[in-house]
C-alpha cells in the first residue's frame, strides 16, 4: 500500500490533459503519478470525482473540478504512489500540484469484469 497524506490545494498548472481507461475496468487499483521524465511526483494531490448521472464529461478546467462531488483525497509521498478503496461504479481521478498541469484519468470500478491494474497519472511541469 501507498501512504497518502490528506491535505488540500486546489491551484493547478496551465494545461489539462484527460486518460481515457475507462474501457478496460479495474476491481483493485494503484497507481503513482510520474513527470514526463518517469521520475516519481512527490506531493501531488490526487482526488476521486463523482462521475454519475449527472457529471459524465470529464471536468475541463479547475472551476469544473470544483463543482464535481469529492469522494476521497490524498497527497503523494516520495514514491508517488496512491490507493483508493472503491465500490463498483465510473470514477475521474485527478492529479494535480501548483505550477503544474493538471491530469484526469476515466477509470471504471467493476468487480466481475474487471482486473487488478497498476495506474500511472502522468504530471508535466506547467507551461
Amino acid at each position: 500500500m501507498y501512504a497518502c497524506d490528506i491535505r488540500s490545494h486546489n491551484r493547478r498548472g496551465h494545461d489539462h490533459v484527460l486518460v481515457d481507461l475507462s474501457n478496460k475496468p479495474v476491481t483493485l487499483f494503484r497507481g503513482s503519478v510520474r513527470a514526463v521524465s518517469d521520475q516519481a511526483v512527490a506531493g501531488a494531490l490526487v482526488e476521486v470525482l463523482d462521475v454519475g448521472a449527472t457529471a459524465r464529461l470529464p471536468t475541463e478546467t479547475a472551476e469544473d473540478a470544483r463543482t464535481r462531488a469529492k469522494l476521497a483525497a490524498c497527497i503523494t509521498g516520495q514514491a508517488g504512489g496512491f490507493t483508493f478503496d472503491l465500490p463498483p461504479g465510473p470514477y475521474e481521478l485527478l492529479a494535480s500540484k501548483p505550477d503544474w498541469n493538471s491530469t484526469s484519468v476515466l477509470i471504471v470500478v467493476d468487480a466481475r469484469r474487471g482486473k487488478r491494474r497498476d495506474i500511472v497519472i502522468p504530471l508535466k511541469v506547467g507551461d
